[in-house]
């Protein structure tokens, strides 16, 4: 089971800044590496793999957005749910 510690809002939105910067350095490594091989399954494969942690990160800040008004426990179960998918994706 995945641990979330409670964090203030802050900290929480502070770190997601943090994945964010990460994520865009991410896809722009996988657009360096597509836009590098000739091979057409790997081109795909990268632009595919920059799309899905894109779309996970962005997730998690739309839950954190979502989350404020909600329960404590309500919030650590969305913010969680985005995380493993942010996982998978990796």
């Amino acid at each position: 089971m995945l641990y979330i510690p409670q964090f203030p809002l802050l900290q929480v939105l502070s770190a997601a800044t943090v994945v964010a910067k990460h994520t865009s350095a991410l896809c722009n490594a996988c657009r360096l590496a597509s836009s590098k091989t000739d091979n057409p399954v790997a081109k795909r494969h990268f632009v595919q793999s920059a799309k899905d942690v894109a779309n996970s990160t962005a997730n998690l800040v739309k839950a954190i957005k979502v989350s404020r008004g909600l329960t404590v426990i309500t919030q650590m179960n969305i913010v969680t749910l985005v995380i493993i998918s942010l996982r998978i994706s990796l």
